[in-house]
């Protein structure tokens, strides 16, 4: 297969093995080519709607201690770490967008979904926390709102950092 000049990945690359994804890349790309990272940090809203559905978590899945800001920048960190940890790829740009969405009660349950910490708690836990994000959303005129930050991340293969630095 012939390398490719750019590997994308939208709010999924922390879901691959983690001793292999940036070997693999590595090996996929072009010793010009681009590893573009994506992912979504959710906020936290002081709308009642969005408070209702913070309650409903704290009493279904159980309260987590501290603050919910320092916790999603303590995870992005974590993941600008891993990929300069690894050292395969350096940062080009870093990129950060903040855009508020606006869901209904089923959407809003749909996005859920995706959320590691859900997926894997019991069947009966998760179909409880859905009953109440539910009802708590429609109990706030069937609509919730939540800040989002994506942050973009363009990559480079480390070995070509050379040519990049004397790029004119």
């Amino acid at each position: 297969t012939e390398p490719y000049d750019v590997v994308f990945s939208a709010t999924a690359f922390h879901w691959l093995e983690p001793k292999a994804k940036f070997s693999k890349t590595k090996e996929l790309l072009k010793l010009s080519g681009f590893l573009v990272l994506a992912w979504n940090s959710f906020g936290q809203s002081n709308a009642p709607a969005a408070k209702a559905v913070d309650e409903a978590y704290k009493r279904v899945l159980g309260g987590e201690e501290g603050d919910p800001g320092l916790k999603t920048l303590k995870k992005i960190r974590d993941r600008e770490k891993e990929i300069l940890d690894d050292g395969s790829f350096f940062f080009i740009s870093i990129r950060r967008y903040v855009v508020e969405h606006e869901f209904n009660s089923d959407n809003y349950i749909a996005l859920l979904h995706t959320f590691p910490k859900i997926i894997n708690s019991a069947p009966q836990t998760r179909n409880a926390l859905f009953s109440e994000i539910k009802d708590a959303i429609l109990r706030h005129g069937g609509r919730i709102v939540i800040p989002v930050l994506t942050s973009l991340y363009i990559c480079r293969k480390s070995e070509n950092f050379n040519n990049f630095l004397n790029q004119t």
